[in-house]
């Protein structure tokens, strides 16, 4: 089945209701050899989201060196290698 018919499909709804997603709900999916993993993404609480500003500040301050547009990319490489070993 194409992921098209899949979405337009009766099925598709069974599934919505059987995991409790809602039509606009948004997810990311991932892929893991030949299979595909679901996870829903939830918007997080004003609350959450502070403390996770707050502690990205902190990091920031303490950051040994100044972060530049090199570091960026060496970091980006150093995940993706990373993740194709996996």
């Amino acid at each position: 089945m194409r992921i098209e018919e899949f979405l337009a499909s009766d099925f598709s709804s069974e599934f919505r209701a059987r995991f409790g997603l809602a039509p606009d709900d948004r997810f990311l999916v991932l892929r893991r050899g030949d299979s595909l993993i679901m996870k829903r993404l939830e918007k997080p609480t004003k609350s959450t989201f502070s403390s996770l500003l707050d502690r990205v500040h902190k990091a920031v301050e303490e950051a040994p060196e100044s972060i530049g547009p090199e570091t960026v990319q060496r970091e980006i490489e150093a995940c993706r290698r990373e993740a194709n070993r996996g």
